[in-house]
């Protein structure tokens, strides 16, 4: 099966269309980028309360998967060195006090760092993929080897924060997991 996807990026020469303006994402007031600390350390980025956007270890890649929300197959082309070159990242914007509310102009802000300090530019193209589809063999029945999860509670309470964790823990969908490492394995 196969099916048309809407959105590739890819590092490529800038063009400009006359007369054209794209809306301008929000930015970050104050960002540095710096090779990697510790490239064997975890790659992770996370919002803080006050505006605060940290990247630890991440490829060039992953950064454009933040920022843009794709998967490894909707990124084309790009430098020899987007899986490999590790970046930290330390930056912020002014006029957010929680992280929930900054969370998503976050990953906006992350767009302009990325076309200014790496010249990133995105282009949108149409490209057949293949994919998997998963569908029931007969209507409104399940395989021999699907299990319905009896032991779910849509209304289960949320994962325990970290102690000094400024914010709680959204709740998870039904058989989510998460580890907190204040509590003794995972939490449901």
């Amino acid at each position: 099966m196969k099916i048309r996807l809407m959105l590739a990026i890819a590092l490529t020469v800038p063009t400009a269309t006359p007369g054209a303006q794209a809306p301008k994402d929000p930015a970050f007031d104050v960002a540095a980028i710096k090779p990697a600390a510790d490239t064997q350390a975890f790659s992770f980025s996370m919002v803080q309360p006050g505006g605060r956007y940290v990247g630890q270890n991440m490829s060039l890649r992953l950064l454009i998967k933040t920022a843009y929300g794709v998967h490894d197959s909707q990124i084309i082309g790009g430098p020899s060195w987007i899986d490999t070159d590790r970046w930290d990242i330390n930056a912020k914007a002014e006029g957010y006090k929680d992280a929930t509310t900054f969370r998503d102009q976050a990953r906006l802000m992350v767009r302009p760092l990325l076309a200014d300090r790496f010249k990133l530019v995105m282009h949108h193209e149409q490209r057949e993929i293949a994919v998997y589809a998963l569908v029931l063999a007969k209507a409104n029945e399940f395989g021999p080897q699907f299990r319905r999860d009896e032991n779910c509670d849509p209304k289960a309470p949320p994962i325990p924060p970290a102690q000094g964790a400024a914010e709680p823990a959204p709740p998870m969908a039904c058989g989510g997991d998460g580890f907190n490492p204040a509590i003794s394995g995972p939490a449901r």
